[in-house]
């Protein structure tokens, strides 16, 4: 009798554990959906990371303008930190079929990317001038 109680209790402990994995797990992904980028300059409040989309089959790209600098991408859904500049054009536009438009820290001005629209509208915000903590 004492053995069928052991085994019940280690597979009581597995399932807990289980469980315990498993609720981590929820407010692991309750906290990312919270968590928000800031302006690298200001600290200014960009986006938020639950806004992530995947563009062409990414969330992060590279690509380079005709004056070869080179910029690591990732793609937003909204940016309430940015402030659009500029009429949407097509000329050297990285993603097919989609025109764009400079996007700017609404606090600081620093140019943190492009709005990207057609139907749709996406940010393409610059890697390296967002910082999720300050």
């Amino acid at each position: 009798m004492q053995l069928v109680n052991k085994r019940y209790r280690l597979k009581k402990n597995e399932f807990d554990t289980e469980t315990s994995l498993q609720n981590e797990n929820v407010l692991e992904a309750a906290a990312e959906e919270n968590k928000k980028l800031f302006c690298k300059n200001c600290k200014n409040h960009i986006t938020n990371i639950d806004a992530a989309i995947s563009i062409d089959g990414a969330h992060t790209h590279t690509f380079k303008n005709p004056a070869d600098y080179e910029y690591t991408i990732s793609c937003y859904q909204t940016a309430v930190g940015c402030l659009v500049s500029g009429e949407p054009t097509n000329e050297y536009t990285w993603f097919k079929h989609y025109q764009w438009q400079l996007a700017f820290c609404n606090a600081c001005g620093d140019q943190l990317g492009w709005l990207f629209s057609n139907e749709q509208q996406f940010y393409a915000l610059i890697v390296d001038r967002l910082i999720d903590q300050y």
